[in-house]
């Protein structure tokens, strides 16, 4: 149909090898892309996915309905109307699947959580495709989500960040080094 891969993008909120979860219930494995507005090939590339996947929904222009591809109905929106660490000069691209993606290395070799390479903050190449949800739950412009692919290191996303310099100061440090630490304090 639609399927597309977005090269170079970064990663935010994956939940790549588990479900992501919504209160108690688990939903879909899941992540968020986002691509620099200044990289008007990948963004034309998405609008052409999404109007495809429209047309082929129903058949023609003059049958879209109207506010489908608003920002609160379409996966693909402009992160400066949210206050998310990377979003701003960006937009997002929102993708699931209830089937886990395949994930892997630059190589294309199979990788886990365990590897720590695929983190919120890093960057990939993503093969995704739009699709059209209109039922009793409304009508939207979701996508599913089948290939992250580790493309490089970026600042990470969150709580694993650490602030840049934090470790600088162990650099000077020896095993057991506590000069200068008041011993009269109280704990």
């Amino acid at each position: 149909m639609s399927r597309i891969t977005l090269p170079n993008v970064r990663l935010a909120f994956p939940s790549l090898w588990k479900r992501a979860t919504f209160g108690e219930a688990e939903t879909k494995f899941e992540a968020t892309l986002l691509i620099p507005k200044d990289d008007k090939e990948t963004q034309q590339l998405i609008k052409a996915s999404i109007k495809k996947a429209l047309l082929a929904k129903y058949g023609s222009e003059d049958k879209i309905p109207k506010g489908i591809t608003s920002e609160t109905k379409c996966c693909y929106r402009d992160g400066d109307n949210v206050s998310y660490d990377g979003y701003a000069d960006h937009m997002s691209f929102k993708a699931a699947n209830k089937v886990r993606p395949v994930v892997v290395d630059r190589d294309k070799n199979p990788t886990t959580e365990d590897d720590g390479l695929i983190f919120a903050g890093c960057y990939v190449d993503a093969v995704v495709e739009p699709w059209i949800q209109d039922n009793q739950y409304g009508k939207k412009v979701n996508a599913n989500l089948f290939v992250i692919r580790y493309r490089g290191e970026g600042e990470p996303f969150g709580a694993g960040a650490v602030p840049a310099g934090a470790l600088d100061d162990l650099d000077d440090l020896e095993a057991g080094d506590a000069s200068g630490m008041d011993d009269d304090l109280d704990f």
